[in-house]
């Protein structure tokens, strides 16, 4: 493996504090703690800086390392399997959605990481520019009335959002090669940040009542964007980059296990999903 520079792996850091927000996550933190998001992201920011740094003695542990990156696979796999098919595939059997995701990681799995790092870095330029273009456009729909603290004041429910938040934004980082050498916090704290700024503007353009019911309540916003009031509907393109952060994500799991491993393990959830998952999507949809 080439020797990844500090650029490329700074941007891989940034984007796997996000992925797994898509969907239930950021519905998760809404629904629970309301108008108090705020509190519970910043204190998840801060227990997240602190999990980080224990972070770097439990990834010299290659077993772990495995089972995370095994969890990791199922979950995304899964989460982006919904999110591909309620939002641009509705009419397309979901397991030939899976079907193709799952060849997309057997192909990443062929190519070394360096490359992964590499695409990440490309990503993130393409991400941030985004970035730039969704907080500019939205920021003039926020109504702060939105804001008021409609939600009745719990700590119990702000340190569960907390914690909620501090390991989903860390636990990616338990399947990255050489993370006590390279971990660099201000990363993490850059993505966090973007991760509340994206809160901010959910809950400041739709308020808690509106964001509360959408499994995808960021894919919302982004349909009220338009630029100079000439480009609209832009929010497939936007949401498409949230995608490729669940792609480096499946990326660079996959490569923390043998191909034969990743076959077997492809090959379970492909059988399992088809069986059983889409059953149970279909009878706990009222969830989302």
């Amino acid at each position: 493996m080439k020797k990844i520079n500090n650029y490329e792996y700074n941007s891989t850091l940034f984007l796997l504090a996000r992925p797994l927000f898509l969907g239930f996550g950021i519905y998760q933190i809404i629904n629970q703690i309301g108008s108090f998001f705020w509190i519970s992201i910043i204190l998840g920011i801060f227990l997240g800086l602190i999990i980080n740094e224990c972070s770097k003695f439990l990834s010299r542990f290659k077993a772990l390392k495995i089972v995370i990156s095994i969890i990791l696979l199922v979950y995304v796999f899964y989460t982006l399997t919904s999110a591909i098919s309620t939002l641009y595939l509705n009419k397309t059997p979901k397991f030939i959605i899976l079907a193709a995701l799952l060849l997309v990681v057997i192909y990443s799995r062929n190519k070394n990481k360096d490359t992964i790092f590499k695409i990440a870095n490309i990503f993130f330029i393409i991400n941030i520019t985004l970035f730039f273009i969704m907080t500019f456009s939205l920021l003039s729909q926020i109504n702060y009335q939105n804001f008021e603290l409609i939600t009745k004041f719990s700590v119990l429910k702000i340190i569960n959002s907390s914690v909620y938040f501090a390991l989903l934004s860390t636990l990616p980082y338990l399947t990255l090669p050489n993370f006590k050498e390279n971990y660099n916090y201000k990363a993490y704290l850059f993505s966090s940040i973007y991760t509340l700024i994206l809160f901010t503007l959910i809950v400041g353009i739709l308020g808690i009542p509106v964001a509360s019911i959408y499994k995808y309540p960021e894919y919302i916003i982004f349909k009220k964007i338009s630029i100079l009031n000439i480009f609209e509907n832009v929010q497939n393109f936007l949401f498409i980059s949230w995608i490729f952060e669940c792609f480096i994500l499946l990326g660079i799991t996959s490569n923390n296990l043998s191909k034969k491993t990743l076959l077997i393990l492809l090959f379970t959830i492909f059988i399992l999903y088809t069986i059983f998952i889409t059953k149970f999507n279909i009878l706990f949809v009222g969830i989302y």
